[in-house]
């Protein structure tokens, strides 16, 4: 009896210590970035601008064994300026998204992770240069898939490894609007009208695309990453505010290389 008993309290300890490791984890990230943009605001100019900015954010990562959980907010500031004129164009970009991932079979230390993103970034840009309008803004709402993919490196210490990683995000469908000072078009600027008339909503498909290419060093109960992070934003195409034919309203990418510090909330067993 005795021995049975024991032999029972062994196997809960067991099943008990077992959910404790793989209770979902979660982690609490900071990160800054900086680089350069170029953006194309047709609407209000035709001319191409060049900026330098930088990019705070932040990040919360709920992950099990095989599910993740990730909510990641980044807000970016630039300054622009062309070589045909000389005037400056300020901007800033608001960029939030939720991604729901599922881990598919690893190979060695090698994981997978395809699921999928909803993003929406808001873009609003300012020169009195542009034209008849001062202030451009696009908000752009998209869904589509995301993949990840993780690669551990070789070392002989587990708990201050590496691990190398690619993230993909692909939207597949988009809807954009724009108000109606975002066009040169209007004249609200002059006639004093209402500048909240004129929107433009429309639906479309693979309104821009995302990547992120990272090196992090783990440590016990945090990691910090170095990665190159690219966006390209763009709206759909429109014949509405211009009249030599059909083309891309807005379209902007963004270089950046950002460094994270990433937290763990809770710990375990």
């Amino acid at each position: 009896m005795k021995r049975t008993a024991a032999l029972l309290a062994i196997l809960l300890l067991i099943t008990l210590s077992g959910k404790a490791q793989y209770r979902p984890t979660a982690t609490l990230g900071i990160s800054f970035g900086c680089g350069f943009a170029d953006f194309y605001e047709q609407g209000a100019s035709p001319l191409t601008y060049f900026g330098l900015g930088a990019s705070p954010g932040a990040s919360l990562l709920v992950e099990s064994v095989r599910w993740r959980f990730l909510f990641e907010t980044t807000s970016t500031g630039c300054a622009y300026t062309n070589r045909f004129v000389s005037a400056l164009a300020f901007g800033g970009s608001f960029d939030s998204r939720f991604s729901v991932t599922r881990r598919l079979i690893d190979r060695g230390k090698r994981q997978r992770w395809i699921g999928l993103e909803a993003n929406n970034l808001a873009d609003i840009k300012y020169n009195d240069a542009l034209m008849n309008a001062s202030f451009a803004l696009s908000n752009i709402s998209t869904l589509g898939p995301r993949f990840q993919i993780q690669q551990d490196l070789p070392v002989t210490r587990r708990q201050h490894s590496y691990t190398m990683d690619a993230d993909f995000f692909l939207p597949l469908a988009g809807i954009v609007y724009r108000p109606g000072y975002s066009y040169m078009s209007n004249y609200t600027g002059s006639t004093g009208g209402n500048m909240l008339d004129g929107y433009e909503f429309s639906i479309g498909i693979l309104n821009g695309a995302r990547t992120s290419i990272g090196l992090t060093r783990n440590f016990y109960e945090y990691k910090v990453r170095l990665s190159y992070d690219w966006l390209f934003a763009l709206s759909n195409l429109s014949d509405d505010y211009f009249p030599l034919g059909g083309s891309y309203l807005f379209a902007e990418g963004i270089h950046l290389l950002r460094l994270s510090i990433n937290f763990r909330l809770n710990h375990q067993s």
